[in-house]
């Protein structure tokens, strides 16, 4: 359903166009010197060696990797209404680039700007400072209207994963407000288990790892309107695919000798002090724990 009275479709000319005045600077170099906790030792990439070999993968780093992989829950969001507020219907854009400890976004994504620090603060602890600006990411989001019946992201509305066909993402970060995803789980803290599908709940952002099975909800109910995000992670340069040749712009994407990138850097301060919608959980918890689901050995 179109409604007139809401501000202009943020799609992909909205960001060719968007004023390369405006921008939002995450910058994590403070925050890599302060860390109290460095997981980098014992964190397993998706794409570590030990767990693609041709001969025999390695058991440990098999269930290490499964363990960190899990969907888990990083914080909740509180809602608002999305009824007056605009589509998005843009493709993903890059908002880190490989040797940098900064995020770079337009500020027409403000918003999201408290999802992204916490997801981008849970990666830096996870990889450690050194890993952590190899990385790249890439930011998109979608918000429409969804009928009765169809899935908000069709093209993807079977069960996928970000590893399989040459991909390499190591971890995705997911926020929604409505029809969380659904994810396929045979393991639980790198234990098998028989197999549980599992939606999120409303209003979270998860971790989830490039290899989970997962895909969008089909709207069973009325009418609603979605708002979903995904932060993509890759520790590895990402593999081009013929998705890579639309991305979004992001004039904001500056480097830290731009001569606006203390001003971007304190507009997004600005932006998270004032921020009281996001709850970040003391420590991440599973999926199947945050949502109380009975599990069995296999």
């Amino acid at each position: 359903m179109s409604d007139t009275s809401r501000p202009p479709k943020m799609n992909n000319n909205f960001f060719r166009e968007h004023s390369r005045e405006k921008g939002l600077v995450l910058d994590f170099n403070d925050a890599a010197k302060e860390m109290d906790f460095d997981g980098s030792q014992d964190y397993v990439q998706a794409m570590d060696y030990r767990l693609h070999s041709t001969f025999s993968r390695d058991a440990e780093a098999v269930k290490a990797r499964s363990a960190h992989a899990e969907t888990h829950i990083i914080a909740t969001c509180d809602d608002v209404d999305q009824e007056n507020l605009a589509d998005i219907t843009c493709d993903a854009m890059t908002v880190k680039r490989a040797g940098d400890m900064h995020i770079a976004l337009p500020e027409a994504y403000d918003f999201t700007l408290s999802r992204i620090n916490a997801a981008a603060l849970d990666a830096l602890k996870l990889y450690g400072p050194e890993v952590f600006e190899e990385t790249s990411m890439l930011l998109i989001v979608q918000r429409t209207d969804v009928d009765p019946g169809d899935c908000h992201r069709p093209h993807i509305s079977n069960w996928h994963d970000h590893i399989s066909g040459g991909q390499n993402t190591d971890t995705v970060y997911l926020f929604h407000n409505k029809l969380g995803t659904e994810y396929r789980f045979n393991t639980h803290k790198g234990q098998k288990i028989d197999q549980v599908e599992i939606a999120a709940p409303d209003n979270t952002l998860a971790r989830v790892g490039g290899e989970i099975i997962h895909r969008p909800q089909t709207n069973q109910g009325d009418e609603l309107r979605r708002e979903w995000g995904a932060l993509i992670v890759n520790i590895k340069p990402a593999v081009m695919t013929r998705a890579s040749n639309y991305r979004s712009d992001n004039n904001a994407l500056v480097k830290a000798d731009n001569p606006l990138f203390d001003a971007f850097k304190q507009r997004a301060q600005e932006i998270l002090d004032a921020d009281t919608r996001l709850h970040v959980l003391d420590e991440p918890q599973t999926l199947i724990e945050y949502t109380q689901t009975d599990v069995s050995p296999t």
